[in-house]
């Protein structure tokens, strides 16, 4: 099973080296898929595999997981891309604002993959809890 996001934005050829160090510190920090950049066209992908092998066979909760991961994977360091695209940040100016950025926004969300046993599926739940600015 393969799974691959692209963004709906293109790396221009002078910006292409930056992303791609970019790319080598984000994915340092995955442990699972990986973001690339498509050679022909420049587009910014994630992907990631599932290996089924000996007869295996994919579930809906393995399927759930990998979805979800992709679009959080995605969602995390896609204003990174922007910083060093648009902005001409380096790819550690443009990791370290985004990941400031999304700490921020994104510590009041707590995720939980919960399985209901009665159906024998996941669901992926959002919980929201309510932050204080300090």
């Amino acid at each position: 099973l393969h799974v691959a996001c692209a963004f709906d934005l293109k790396v221009p050829l002078a910006r292409r080296g930056e992303s791609q160090a970019l790319i080598s510190m984000i994915n340092e920090q995955l442990w699972i898929g990986h973001f690339d950049i498509w050679p022909q066209d420049g587009v910014i992908m994630f992907r990631h595999s599932l290996l089924l092998a000996g007869g295996a066979t994919v579930n809906v909760m393995q399927c759930e997981s990998v979805l979800s991961n992709a679009v959080l994977a995605c969602e995390r360091y896609y204003q990174a891309f922007q910083f060093v695209i648009w902005a001409g940040k380096t790819g550690r100016e443009a990791l370290d604002t985004a990941m400031i950025e999304t700490n921020v926004v994104c510590r009041p969300m707590l995720r939980k993959l919960s399985i209901d046993r009665n159906q024998g599926d996941a669901r992926l739940k959002t919980i929201s809890m309510m932050a204080k600015a300090t």
